[in-house]
């Protein structure tokens, strides 16, 4: 069996795939590798405290961080060295073969690197306090991670020839009409088994999206924080949402290498990390839902 069965972050409702054939070493190139994943995911930390690549600004706004680099965290609480080891415990996890060398597998983990990428830049741009591009960031992330789900399930071959084609001019043509993420998500719908995870993919959607939009395509959010300094809460917000994200990620991932067991052992893995992530459903649905005063409700 290749379904996810609802891939609850509170480990509720998992069930594994069945192992499957191995797959080469080339494909281990193509979908980035889980190997460089961890390479891509975990920077090296300064001193064991925070990533390197996070730098305090001098003379700016964001020179108020400066201080807290000393222990990983900003203001806003966002632990950045806790969330750094847990991704680097959780890539160690999933560092396994796919449960198949096929075309459709092998874009899915791809998708899935994809969004993890885009958590890196998530994270970043937290660090530096721009809430705009980091918003922009996490709304691509949810989308990679959308359509790496999309693309196991639903996708039909032809979609999946297009998505995995060599890029140039005429296969970015050929790609203009694959579905978005309403779409996509619509169709996930008729999928019973995946009803568990597409309650979170639909909460953060339906009460994120528009303000996410209005970052994207500079609309009245961008504009107000771009006049206004963003408040920790936010900047905390959009971080542990992004990490959120990123379980479900290697959730998915998890699923393609088909080992039994490894659904729990992420979740496991998760139990010590509540200062990065949304620890139960319940606060899952209260972060997916910003208030009013963080500027992200619609």
């Amino acid at each position: 069996m290749t379904v996810a069965q609802g891939m609850h972050t509170d480990g509720s409702g998992l069930r594994d795939a069945e192992a499957g054939p191995c797959y080469t070493e080339s494909v281990y190139h193509r979908c980035t590798g889980f190997r460089l994943l961890n390479r891509l995911l975990v920077k090296p930390l300064s001193n064991g405290l925070a990533p390197t690549y996070r730098r305090a600004g001098s003379g700016n706004s964001n020179s108020r961080i400066s201080n807290a680099l000393l222990n990983g965290k900003t203001p806003g609480q966002m632990d950045f060295a806790r969330t750094e080891e847990l991704l680097g415990r959780l890539s160690s996890i999933v560092d396994h073969p796919l449960y198949e060398d096929a075309p459709r597998v092998r874009l899915s983990a791809t998708l899935a690197v994809t969004s993890m990428q885009f958590a890196a830049g998530v994270r970043v741009l937290c660090g530096e306090c721009l809430v705009l591009p980091a918003s922009g960031a996490l709304r691509s992330q949810f989308e990679a991670l959308v359509r790496a789900v999309w693309a196991l399930h639903r996708a039909t071959d032809n979609q999946i020839a297009r998505l995995s084609a060599e890029l140039d001019r005429e296969t970015q043509q050929a790609n203009k009409n694959v579905p978005l993420a309403n779409e996509m998500l619509s169709e996930l719908e008729k999928f019973p088994q995946l009803s568990n995870l597409l309650i979170s993919l639909r909460e953060f959607k339906d009460s994120s999206w528009i303000p996410l939009n209005s970052y994207v395509h500079a609309g009245i959010h961008a504009i107000h924080w771009t006049e206004n300094l963003p408040p920790p809460q936010l900047l905390d917000q959009v971080f542990r949402i992004s990490n959120g994200l990123v379980l479900l990620g290697f959730q998915h991932i998890g699923i393609l290498t088909g080992r039994p067991g490894i659904q729990a052992e992420i979740i496991a893995a998760t139990a010590c990390y509540s200062s990065c992530l949304p620890n139960r459903r319940e606060d899952i649905q209260r972060a997916a839902r910003p208030t009013q005063n963080c500027g992200l409700t619609g």
